[in-house]
Order: structure tokens, then C-alpha cells, then sequence
């Protein structure tokens, strides 16, 4: 089968993995550790049946179909099953509050949600609250292995077809993938296929993956870091193992997985690498397979790397750089045997990419000086779903006749012969735990708490990294339990966001336009109450 629905074209062979091509390969092409392996033959028919589930209930090519799943071998075929379509889906961190989720289909319409039964009920009484009447709702059974995805696509009882679209259908897209918005409102990025396949195109050009490599998948599956795990490794018929819940953040498990599993190539951000480098009894030996190690989503300090590299010195170390927006879109590789004194550059452009760096006045700098990074390439080509607005602020036009700039907000020093150093961002974006977080997304939610009348969150160094402080004015009294504040926002924020700490104020400083002054309170004592 093709997973595009335009078997056809070229671009489908392109995107669409190369061993699922009606190929019936009996080697692993998802593995669960502790439970087995799905082959390449079995993912294919899994795929093909979803798809063939979804066309029997009326689903149309640029619809949006939401996955509220673990990462697994199902919610893998779900995706594929649904590319196969022409109709895209929508992925969330099921780890995130229900209301959250549901805030996101809802806002990207989707025509139906797959959802896992565990899931269900807060899911639909979410959907509820909302006013979501739109939606069908499909249970899935328990996730591993594919089985529960199989029975829901081989399952003849009879079901409603699925409501008729309104809105403009996009047979473009793959995916919706979706972060943390300033209002309050999440934003989805539009993740075309050929940007998906620029991306895993160029990573193959880089890598040189064959089927006998092994990835690993660290990252959430509405993450997007995912794409390269999955499609890069289903693109050359290499396993995918899917590193379980359990051990996600846990080095000394890490390391055992990727020794047992043979892992050559391993993409995450650096905070589980952090740890990996500081495991007692890391035997090099036992991790002889892996050949590449690849970070991002933010810094990785130079200390932990020089240990880990120090420990782990045979594979390739690259810091990739890129957002939901871009995927990978700058890239270094660093040298062997080099001693860090400061983290790595971001690098030079990948080759479906070209960077700028640009300054306050809008002149394109020089090397040595720095300026905001600007990108353009076809994987910018969507936009921001439902929000033109946003999508309209975060374009440059161009002056040479090209297509417009992407604006990252990411500030940069150009170095030479184009390659960049990161050296901070515009604006309030931060980066926790390797996901963008909008602090105005934050107070948002804080607002709607009845006692709060003012709220002003900031990020400051903590012990592990960024950590979030909430200040606060109330309507009366001069305080409020954290773990009250914590459990008001835990109803609509994933666990990322929720501060820290709260701090209380009779009043919040003001700059001399009457805005909070949020510099103020970042250099605010710890602690500070009325």
C-alpha cells in the first residue's frame, strides 16, 4: 500500500517507508522492549487496514484525525493508516491534562480521535465541558504491539460514518503538531509531507542509515524530534525501538536498553544524555553499536558533554537546531577528541535550508555580531493552523525575490563561513526540559483562577535547568496553598508548565506604560511575599 493516498507520485515513495511498499519483510520494524517486535509485513497490514477502516467510515483526504495514544506499535499504525488516507494526524502528549487534549482537536476540528480506553472517559466528559459535539470518539483497547489497533480496524459492527467537513480540507498535510501559544490558545503547526520528507531526506544524506542501523524513539510522538526517529528508520527498513515509559528518564536503564538492543543511533534532547554521562558502571564496550548521538531542543552545558564524550567516545556527536516549525535546521558535527569550553555551535544550514542573521535595524549582520536567526525552505511553506495572524508575525518578507523569511525569535552570533552560535532568545519564549513554553500561556490559566488579580510568571537558573516562578497578586487575602495553585493549573497544563514555586505581592510592579514589569520580578529575591 502507499500511506500517502496518491500512490502514484513520486513524493509518495518518497515519504512513505520504503520496506512498507507492499513488501512482506518478516525483520522487526517496531520494537517494544519487554514485549516483542512487529515486522515490516505486519506493520504494513496494520496500516493498511486502519486506513482501509477509516476510508469505510467516510474519511475524506485533508481531514485531521487526532491520536490520544501511548507510543506504541499502534500509534504508529495509526499514523501511517491515516497518511495512507491523504488525511492527517494530530498527536498529543497523553501525558497532558484530557482538557488540554481535547482543546487541541477541537481547535483543529478533527473528525474523529482515536482514543485509548484508559483515556475515554475524561476524554469525552472534556470534549463535554467544552461544547464538542462534532467529534467521533473510537476506543481503543490497551496499546502494545499493535494488537488493540488491529482489532478496532478489522472490526465489522456497525458505526456511523463520520461527520461531513466544513472547513477547508489540506491533502498536504501529515501532521498537526502543537506548543505552548501566548494567549493561552496552543498553536499547531502545519507539518507538511514534503517538508517530512526534506527532513528525513537530508538526514539519510547525512547519516547514511541501512536496515542494519538500529533507532531508538525517546521522545513523545506529538514531539517534534519523533518525526526522524520514525520516518527515518521506517524509510530504510531499520527497527524503531521505542524506549518505554518507564525508562525514558532513567540513565542507568538507558544505557542497559542500549546495549541489549544494539541502538547505532540515538536523537534526544540533552537532559537524559546529561545523566547518561554521569552512570557509574557506563561500560563503553557494551554500547560499541552506537555510531551517532544527536541532541536538541535546547543547551547542552559543555561540562556534561566533555564527560560524556569523554566516556562515549566512538560515536559522531552532532547538535542539531530546530523548532516544531523547522525540524532540523541547522546542524554541527563536532570534532573528536575536542574539549568543549562552551556549548556547541548550532552550525551551518542544513541543504533544504538558508539561515540569516538579522539585527535590530533589519540589516543582515556581519560575522561576529549578533541577530535574530531567520530560515527559508520548503519546509516552511504551511503556517500555524487557524491563526494567520501568527503565522503573518513570524514572516520576513524578502528583498531578493525568494520566499519570505521564518522569524524563530532566536537570537545567534555569526560565525564564519555560515555557521552560527546560539546566544539566547527575543521575547519570553523558554525552553524547559527541551519544550518551548509561552509564560503568557501560563498566567492565561492563572487568570482563571477566581482569587488571582494579577499574575506574572518568569523563568529563572535553577539546579536542573529553567525553572518557572509564578508572582502574584490577590483579589483578598495574601496567599494561597501551592498545592491548590498547582492542582488549578494541572486541569489544563502539562506538567512542564506548572511553576515551581508561587510568590505572593500586595502588587505586582508596573514599567512606566503600566505593563507588569516582568524584569523586576525576574531579579526579585527568592521567597518574596508581601
Amino acid at each position: 500500500m502507499t500511506l500517502l493516498g496518491v500512490p502514484s507520485t513520486d513524493q509518495a515513495r518518497r515519504l512513505v517507508p520504503v520496506a512498507t511498499l507492499g513488501a512482506r519483510d518478516a525483520a522487526p520494524a517496531i520494537v517494544e522492549p519487554g514485549r516483542g517486535f512487529v515486522s515490516y509485513a505486519d506493520l504494513d497490514q496494520l496500516a493498511d487496514d486502519v486506513a482501509r477502516r477509516w476510508r469505510a467510515l467516510g474519511l475524506q483526504p485533508g481531514s485531521r484525525i487526532g491520536l490520544y495514544l501511548r507510543r506504541s506499535t499502534d500509534a504508529v499504525a495509526a499514523m501511517l493508516g491515516t497518511l495512507g488516507c491523504g488525511a492527517a494526524y494530530v498527536p498529543v502528549d497523553p501525558r497532558a491534562p484530557a482538557e488540554r487534549i481535547a482543546e487541541t482537536h477541537i481547535d483543529c476540528d478533527v473528525s474523529a480521535t482515536l482514543v485509548e480506553e484508559g483515556f475515554e472517559v475524561p476524554y469525552r466528559d472534556a470534549l463535554a465541558r467544552l461544547g464538542a459535539t462534532r467529534i467521533a470518539v473510537f476506543p481503543v483497547g490497551p496499546v502494545g504491539l499493535g494488537r488493540s489497533i488491529g482489532q478496532w480496524a478489522l472490526d465489522d459492527q456497525p458505526s456511523a460514518a463520520l461527520p461531513l467537513e466544513s472547513e477547508t480540507l489540506r491533502p498536504d498535510l501529515a501532521c498537526i503538531l502543537y506548543t505552548s501559544g501566548t494567549t493561552g490558545r496552543p498553536k499547531g503547526w502545519m507539518m507538511s509531507r514534503d517538508a517530512i520528507d526534506a527532513h528525513v531526506g537530508w538526514c539519510h544524506d547525512l547519516l547514511r542509515p541501512t536496515r542494519q542501523d538500529v533507532f531508538a524513539n525517546h521522545a513523545q510522538f506529538s514531539f517534534g524530534m519523533s518525526l526522524f526517529d520514525i520516518y527515518s528508520s521506517l524509510r530504510c527498513g531499520a527497527p524503531l525501538v521505542l524506549v518505554p515509559e518507564e525508562v525514558r528518564q532513567h540513565a542507568p536503564r538507558i544505557a542497559e536498553l542500549l546495549s541489549r538492543e544494539r541502538v547505532t543511533i540515538w536523537f534526544s534532547g540533552p537532559a537524559i544524555l546529561s545523566m547518561l554521562a554521569t552512570v557509574e558502571d557506563l561500560d563503553a564496550s557494551q554500547l560499541s553499536a552506537l555510531r551517532v548521538v544527536a541532541f536538541a531542543g535546547e543547551v547542552f552545558p559543555s561540562g556534561r558533554l566533555n564527560a560524556l564524550r569523554q566516556r562515549l567516545s566512538h560515536p559522531r556527536y552532532f547538535n542539531f537546531y530546530g523548532s516544531t516549525e523547522t525540524n532540523v535546521a541547522l546542524y554541527h558535527e563536532l570534532t573528536p577528541g575536542d574539549t568543549l569550553s562552551e556549548p556547541p555551535p548550532i552550525g551551518r544550514p542544513c541543504g533544504h535550508y538558508e539561515a540569516r542573521a538579522v539585527s535590530p535595524a533589519g540589516r543582515v549582520t556581519d560575522v561576529g555580531e549578533t541577530g535574530e536567526l531567520q530560515l527559508r525552505g520548503g519546509d516552511l511553506a504551511t503556517g500555524y493552523w487557524d491563526q494567520p495572524a501568527l503565522t503573518e508575525e513570524k514572516r520576513a518578507a524578502a528583498d531578493d525575490g525568494g520566499g519570505p523569511w521564518y522569524r524563530t525569535g532566536d537570537l545567534v552570533i555569526q560565525l564564519a563561513e555560515g555557521a552560527y552560535r546560539y546566544a539566547g532568545r527575543i521575547g519570553r519564549m523558554l525552553k524547559i526540559r527541551g519544550y518551548r513554553v509561552e509564560p503568557g500561556e501560563i498566567e492565561a490559566r492563572l487568570y482563571q483562577h477566581h482569587s488571582v488579580k494579577e499574575a506574572g510568571v518568569v523563568g529563572v537558573d535553577g539546579r536542573d535547568g529553567i525553572e518557572l516562578i509564578a508572582h502574584l497578586s490577590l483579589f483578598s487575602g495574601s496567599r494561597l496553598p501551592a498545592v491548590e495553585l498547582k492542582e488549578f493549573c494541572a486541569v489544563k497544563l502539562p506538567a512542564y508548565m506548572i511553576p515551581a514555586r508561587f510568590e505572593f505581592h500586595s502588587a505586582l510592579p508596573r514599567t512606566s506604560s503600566g505593563k507588569i514589569d516582568l524584569r523586576a520580578l525576574s531579579l526579585s529575591p527568592q521567597d518574596s511575599l508581601l
